[in-house]
């Protein structure tokens, strides 16, 4: 499924996101899209 949203953040929680992105090997993106989806049950089991 493709979608499109607009979505502002500050540069204060880019730098956040961007944190935990990487502490969880993610694609910023898809840690966006997992907060208004959820994770997938095998990211739960991941330790940040």
């Amino acid at each position: 499924m493709d979608f499109e949203t607009t979505t502002c953040i500050s540069h204060t929680h880019l730098g956040i996101l961007s944190l935990y992105a990487e502490r969880l090997a993610l694609p910023l993106r898809s840690l966006i899209v997992y907060f208004y989806w959820g994770p997938p049950p095998k990211l739960l089991r991941k330790s940040i």
